[in-house]
Parts: C-alpha cells; sequence; structure tokens
C-alpha cells in the first residue's frame, strides 16, 4: 500500500470518494564536520510541514512539527542561515517518534503523498530506522517534478521549488526553507496539475533525470574539491538492499557539477547512481541517490557516456594538435 493510501481509490476509479493528496516537505540538520557523520544518515529531520489537499484540490488542512534531533545536535551553520531555526527553537521541539506518529495520524488511510524533488521520502525512511520505527508505510512519494515535466514544461531537468513557482507566474507562500511554507508553495503548483493523471502515468512519465522510486540517498558535506570527492567516501557506495559495496563503473560528467554512473551488486543487479556537487563556502558538498534502471534510463547513461567520450577524445585531438603547432 504504497504511502499508505488505497489505490483504488486514485481518480475515484472504482466509483469510491477521491482520496486526499499530502504535500510533504522536510527540513533537515546535518553534521557540522563529515568526521561527525553517521553512515546512513544523511540527514536528521528538524522540521515537518505538510498541506492536505482533498479530491478537488482544494486545501482542506496542514500539519507543522518541529523536532528535537537526538544526534546532529548542534545546528549546522549552512542550515541554520537557510532555515532560520536555531537550537533554542529545536529544544522546544517533540521526539521524533512523537512527530512521525502524529504526521501518520494526520495522514489518515487514504492519501497519495506528493514532494517536490526525490529527498524527502528516503530520508523520512532513513529517520524512521533510526529510531527502530515501522517504515512499510512509508512508500516512495511522487515526485511533483515529474508531473510538472510532464504537464507544463515538456523538458527533461530538475527544477528549484521558486523556478516552479515562477514559471507558471506563481508568488510563493511566505519565506523558502520552512518546511510549511513550502509545502504551501508546493501545494499551489500541484493545484495547476492533474494529479489523477500524473498518478495513473507516473511511471512512463518519469525520466532518465528523475528517478521514480529512489532506494537510497546520502549527503556529504566539507569535501574538499570534487575529484578527491569522487573517488573517497562518495565514489565508495554500498548496495541498498545488504549493504555490500557496489562495483561502480567510471562517473560520467554532466552539465556543471553533476555526475551519473552505473553500479553492481553480485547479488542483487544493477543500480543507477546520480550525483550532485555544490559549493558550500570553501569546500563542497554532494548528494547521491540510487535508483534501478530502466530501458529509458539505460538509453539516457549510453547517451551522456557517449556524448563524454567524445568530449574527451575532441580534448585530446585539440591537445595533440596545439603541441604539433607549437613544434612548428
Amino acid at each position: 500500500m504504497p504511502g499508505c493510501w488505497r489505490k483504488t481509490a486514485i481518480g475515484n476509479r472504482e466509483g469510491t470518494r477521491r482520496m486526499n493528496y499530502v504535500i510533504l516537505d522536510l527540513e533537515w540538520n546535518q553534521p557540522v564536520s563529515q568526521d561527525r557523520a553517521i553512515e546512513g544518515l544523511a540527514g536528521e529531520i528538524i522540521q515537518f510541514g505538510a498541506v492536505k489537499l482533498d479530491g478537488e484540490k482544494r486545501v482542506a488542512d496542514s500539519f507543522e512539527a518541529v523536532v528535537r534531533p537526538c544526534r546532529y545536535t548542534k545546528m549546522n551553520r549552512y542550515v541554520k542561515k537557510l532555515t532560520g531555526i536555531d537550537e533554542k527553537m529545536l529544544a522546544g521541539g517533540m521526539p521524533f517518534p512523537q512527530a512521525l506518529d502524529a504526521f501518520h495520524r494526520w495522514c489518515g488511510e487514504d492519501f497519495a503523498l506528493l514532494t517536490w524533488g526525490h529527498d524527502d521520502g528516503p530520508l523520512l525512511k532513513e529517520n524512521a530506522r533510526l529510531h527502530d520505527l515501522p517504515t512499510d508505510w512509508i512508500a516512495a512519494p511522487y515526485n511533483l517534478q515529474v508531473l510538472f515535466n510532464e504537464q507544463v514544461t515538456g523538458e527533461n531537468r530538475q527544477w528549484s521549488l521558486a523556478s516552479g513557482l515562477e514559471k507558471l507566474g506563481l508568488a510563493p507562500d511566505d519565506a523558502a526553507h520552512d518546511a510549511l511554507h513550502d509545502a504551501r508553495s508546493t501545494a499551489q503548483i500541484a493545484a495547476r496539475l492533474d494529479l489523477d493523471k500524473g498518478i495513473a502515468g507516473y511511471r512512463d512519465a518519469t525520466s532518465a533525470l528523475l528517478c521514480a522510486d529512489v532506494l537510497a540517498s546520502a549527503g556529504f558535506r566539507g569535501l574538499a574539491d570534487p575529484a578527491t570527492a569522487l573517488e573517497g567516501a562518495v565514489g565508495e557506495i554500498p548496495c541498498p538492499v545488504c549493504g555490500q559495496p557496489l562495483e561502480r563503473g567510471e562517473w560520467v560528467e554532466q552539465n556543471g557539477e553533476k555526475r551519473i554512473a552505473m553500479a553492481v551488486c553480485p547479488e542483487h543487479g544493477r543500480f543507477f547512481v546520480r550525483l550532485k556537487l555544490w559549493r558550500t563556502g570553501k569546500t563542497f558538498s554532494a548528494r547521491r541517490t540510487l535508483c534501478r534502471p530502466d530501458e529509458q534510463i539505460d538509453a539516457f547513461y549510453r547517451e551522456k557516456a557517449l556524448r563524454a567520450r567524445q568530449r574527451a577524445e575532441k580534448r585530446r585531438a585539440d591537445g595533440a594538435t596545439g603541441e604539433q603547432a607549437g613544434e612548428n
């Protein structure tokens, strides 16, 4: 039962009442330095924000909870600046098990879980496992960016929430990087989409860039430079099923600091790896995600790998030409 909803209620196809749509946004703290990172915990949730839309995509209710962390208890400087959440606010928060239980009860039994991006679902499961809580009700959410690309832009790319709002001529709901405000802003976009149609055709609409079912997600901070990161802890990838090291192929460079790769577990098969790097002050941060490749992803990867080889060959040819010119 994905996301704890009943599939028979989607779009009222069975003549039952229309389900609710729950739009979830999470804010999470990160370790203050990489040497304090906990394996398997990319971030510790510090705030829930959610909006419930009824079958007519009208706002029916909202949910908010500040969570008191138990592992990453000192606020990461970057996260603090981004969210405005400090240690004093966290001290008044509720324990994660209490917050998750409250969120689960608030969602009810007949809903579809929607997020803007692919990080929130895996992170919610990571945090639940940290507290030995059941995760069977937390399935991979529907990533609204997939529906947005399919129904609005016709493109194959990731959109920031601010860019998505701007594309539709919408104003953000108050300050960004507050979980409830971001959930409300996401709800504005969701209300402009055909959610029933998007959910029914979700697998077909899912692009190679935005996997439908993220199996694992990990965050890294304090990296000296991208090259070192690619072959260090970021490039050493455990199988999301058994935890054994995956046999990873070469990283394929995309635009900017994005990389993709294929990896294999001898027992559990192939995985598609995506990596995004970005500068944070004097160091770099990274987000790594894994999903199962399908035909579309395989084709996407082959195309990108071919282009990368062609660029490398051109650079070598240009270099050789330059050397010959210098000799003459």
